[in-house]
């Protein structure tokens, strides 16, 4: 694991200075099981199949007796914030160092510029391929044109060059005017 963040139930901290003084108490100690890690480790187990084995707490000796859980980060995309909020909305601190941020009960984010309200900045889904210009205008432009009794011509002469043409009969060419 590579990158790892760290959970723990009580204290919750107010300031980053007080998480980490906090972290730098606990990251030792043991502890009596926590159902909170528990209960954090299903859900995660459920949500995350893929990462199956890093949450398979299937016997009481498999449990951490740790007063802080490290959790190995695999994306931090989907699985980070999704572990964060779970653990979060149990009551537990996460504490990420390597961010300098601490996540506490509340959705609150602490970081070295204060307390703040925990946001995800989700990316926007990317744009499905847009079509290439000819095909955005024979279907935007055609149909109205169409519909007045005009045609499309078009001529290309490479093949990224064309001359696109919208003919009509018109009243005079039918008579016999030209």
């Amino acid at each position: 694991m590579s990158y790892v963040i760290h959970i723990w139930d009580q204290p919750t901290p107010t300031s980053l200075a007080e998480a980490q003084a906090v972290f730098e108490r606990l990251w030792d100690q043991r502890a009596a099981l926590n159902p909170k890690f528990v209960e954090l480790a299903q859900r995660m187990k459920a949500a995350f199949p893929e990462y199956g084995d890093d949450w398979d707490f299937g016997s009481p000796k498999d449990l951490p007796n740790d007063a802080v859980l490290a959790v190995g980060i695999h994306d931090m995309t989907v699985f980070y914030p999704r572990l964060v909020d779970a653990a979060v909305e149990l009551g537990l601190s996460v504490y990420d160092d390597s961010t300098g941020e601490c996540f506490v009960p509340g959705s609150s984010r602490l970081s070295p510029e204060g307390r703040g309200r925990l946001a995800w900045h989700i990316p926007a889904p990317v744009p499905a391929k847009l079509p290439d210009i000819e095909d955005r205008v024979r279907a935007l432009v055609h149909p109205r044109l169409a519909a007045h009794g005009f045609r499309q011509e078009i001529e290309r002469s490479s093949l990224v060059t064309m001359q696109t043409r919208w003919l009509r009969d018109s009243h005079w060419a039918s008579s016999g005017f030209r």
